[in-house]
């Protein structure tokens, strides 16, 4: 099962638009925020129409400056479309509360569009606890049909369209392009949530919304099994919005007026907004009718002056504890009970592994740790698998309990991702899932590059780009420089070397390696009963002539120095370092991608990225964003992910909200459950392979 991340085009405040993935009842629901760090006043929560997707919200969330938005794609559409019914009203606001449960919403504000707007007054009703007040969006309120009529006629060629196929995503975009409804309003956000809403491959693609989940919600919408009731009993602020026009943009409008008349003879705390000029979909999906819109909320939010309980009584963090609390180690107690550490002998080095042996094993999982780290941060997760699969954490070369080897740096990450292959050729393992972290995500793509037959999965946990680490822009890993100036071991801070050097423990500076660890690796305020580990995880790496950070040399170009040849950071420049090709394998296993909203190590504006804090003013002399822009370190892995799927590749992505770069220690609970359900996709994929003949036994 895939779930695919496609974001929307943004502009102005919708620029910080995060996915999510939400467990609920039969699998997760796919959804994306605007603003999730926000936790100053209520959020909103908005629920789009019958058959939409959350990309109808962000013309909303940019008239909502400072306002956490909340949006998922409802069962049975978009991306959430694989999940199984029952599709019914009911279900999807259980479904919601779930959602909040998962982002950790007390209260929110619940904006509804068209079908939408009946599943908000649902979830007000069967979990009125979770709803501070609704926005009903040219929906809502019950419409009535005459006996005898197929309810999908109600939805007329948005029926007609769910049963198309379209030859390709721009044959599907001229025929939005073409709708009535659009025809003074098209714009590049239709145009991306158009291309957000398509499923399958050229030339058979089709609209995601899955046609059984509509029809057993349109039949529910003249008010029946309670929902009248439900409605007239709600007691919160209420508002409901008209849109003039229907969804043709023809005169006739969804709500003719005397029906709106009627309902708010029956509710009269529900308030009337017409809205002039919008049809039935740009009454949320052009500037104009999300203005309203967002006016409205407004008006309910200056009306209530609490701040938002999202910071208030939070659950505390997940933690996965070893399974005893004492442990036995070779060095200063660091290794967990359950845990073995190994020291096997390859044809290339001395390598120090972890093992968390199984019962039966029926997969093997291999951990690669990032810079400055050992294998020992792997442990948690490692106990907290299913005993039936064997994990193994390798010490890279000059970290942990591994042999300090020279690094040569003009090989990319290539020696590290040869040691990782001795390894498994000493220890006999053909094939096995692989996860990556930070440097340790970017040999992960250089092992699959060079051993793609032995890679089962590939979990990528806050990776460095494809592009390496610094000395690129855009999307596409274009390099700044010929000579990667600003990028290597040249940036790294002298201090943090002599105290990793010296085994300070302390963190009487900014540069101590536990600092570093408290504010970089992980975000503030979260700690956890094996933070010394980490710092003493952390001072294994070798430092010196060939190890961490490696030599340096000058260059004309800004900030006055390039990288050298050898050391662990000049392994990640892009003269060295680019693992875009995994586009191009022939045979491409599953990629799940993990990353935290708030990495501040790899990100579009990481503190670590020299041109980045050129642009804060930290660095003098900074030449200005055309010779020296920040690394766009997401939107690459994004764009190589995005090209790998349209190459017939399974990715996944999941961004995980108040996370810092260590996914695995901040949120350790959902970490593994997308890396169980990794696993599962792999033994999905091999079902579906097409059989040899030479795989065929008589």
């Amino acid at each position: 099962m895939t779930y695919r991340i496609t974001t929307g085009s943004s502009r102005g405040g919708t620029n910080d638009y995060r996915a999510f993935q939400a467990p609920i009842s039969g699998g997760s629901l796919h959804g994306g925020q605007w603003r999730a760090g926000e936790t100053i006043g209520t959020p909103v929560l908005a629920v789009h129409g019958i058959t939409a997707s959350h990309l109808t919200w962000p013309w909303l969330a940019e008239q909502l400056p400072g306002t956490r938005v909340i949006a998922p794609d409802l069962r049975g559409r978009a991306r959430s479309n694989h999940l199984p019914g029952p599709y019914g009203l009911r279900q999807h606001a259980d479904d919601l509360a779930a959602v909040l449960d998962f982002l950790e919403v007390d209260r929110a504000i619940v904006v509804g569009h068209s079908m939408g707007a009946f599943v908000a007054v649902w979830l007000a009703h069967l979990h009125p606890d979770r709803v501070q007040s609704l926005v009903l969006v040219d929906g809502g309120l019950p419409i009535l049909r005459e006996d005898g009529i197929d309810p999908l006629l109600m939805l007329g060629p948005a029926a007609e369209r769910l049963s198309r196929t379209f030859a390709s995503r721009d044959a599907y975009a001229e025929f939005w392009r073409a709708h009535p409804a659009f025809a003074t309003d098209w714009s590049e956000r239709v145009g991306t949530f158009a291309n957000y809403d398509l499923d399958g491959t050229a030339p058979n693609l089709h609209p995601s919304a899955r046609l059984e989940a509509v029809a057993e919600n349109v039949t529910q919408l003249n008010g029946s099994d309670g929902y009248a009731e439900a409605l007239a009993e709600l007691c919160l602020p209420m508002d409901f919005l008209r849109a003039p026009r229907g969804l043709l943009n023809e005169s006739t409008a969804l709500y003719d007026r005397a029906a709106v008349d009627a309902a708010i003879e029956r509710m009269p705390a529900l308030r009337r907004h017409e809205v002039d000029g919008v049809n039935h979909y740009t009454i949320v999906m052009s500037d104009r009718g999300a203005g309203h819109v967002a006016s409205v909320i407004t008006d309910q939010l200056d009306q209530r002056t609490t701040t938002s309980s999202t910071n208030e009584q939070r659950p505390a963090r997940p933690t996965i504890n070893p399974e005893k609390s004492e442990r036995t180690s070779l060095m200063m107690n660091t290794v967990f009970d359950g845990i073995t550490q190994h020291t096997i002998s390859t044809a290339r080095l001395q390598a120090g592994v972890l093992e968390r042996p199984a019962t039966n094993p029926s997969d093997t999982v291999v951990f690669i740790h990032g810079n400055v780290s050992s294998s020992l941060f792997w442990q948690p997760l490692m106990l907290a698998l299913p005993r039936t699969i064997r994990a193994l954490a390798i010490d890279l070369r000059g970290f942990g309990t591994s042999e300090t080897l020279p690094v040569d740096a003009r090989r990319g990450l290539g020696d590290f991702a040869d040691d990782v292959a001795s390894v498994l050729t000493e220890l006999g393992i053909d094939r096995a899932h692989f996860v990556g972290w930070s440097m340790g995500g970017g040999v992960l793509m250089q092992f699959l590059l060079d051993h793609p037959a032995q890679v089962s999965t590939v979990t990528l946990v806050a990776p460095v780009s494809p592009y390496g680490f610094g000395g690129t822009r855009g999307a596409e890993g274009v390099r700044l420089t010929p000579d990667d100036a600003g990028a290597g071991a040249g940036g790294a801070n002298p201090d943090f070397i002599a105290r990793l050097a010296s085994g300070d423990r302390t963190a009487d500076a900014q540069t101590c390696p536990r600092t570093v660890y408290q504010t970089a690796y992980v975000k503030p305020p979260f700690s956890s009963e094996f933070d010394d580990v980490w710092v003493e995880s952390m001072l294994t790496t070798a430092t010196g002539p060939g190890s961490y950070p490696g030599d340096a040399s000058a260059s004309a170009n800004w900030p006055g120095f390039a990288p050298g040849t050898n050391g662990v950071l000049n392994t990640m420049v892009p003269r060295y370092f680019n693992t875009s090709a995994i586009v191009d394998l022939a045979d491409k296993p599953p990629i799940l991608w993990v990353h935290g909203s708030d990495d501040v190590i790899v990100s579009d504006t990481s503190l670590f990225d020299l041109n980045f804090l050129g642009q804060l003013g930290v660095i003098p002399g900074w030449p200005g964003l055309d010779a020296a822009p920040p690394q766009p370190m997401i939107q690459q892995t994004r764009a190589v992910l995005a090209a790998y799927e349209q190459g017939g590749g399974d990715t996944t992505e999941l961004e995980l909200v108040d996370c810092g770069h260590s996914p695995h220690l901040e949120h350790p609970a959902a970490f593994l459950e997308a890396l169980l359900a990794q696993f599962d996709r792999a033994v999905e994929q091999s079902a579906t392979q097409p059989i040899s003949p030479d795989q065929i036994t008589l």
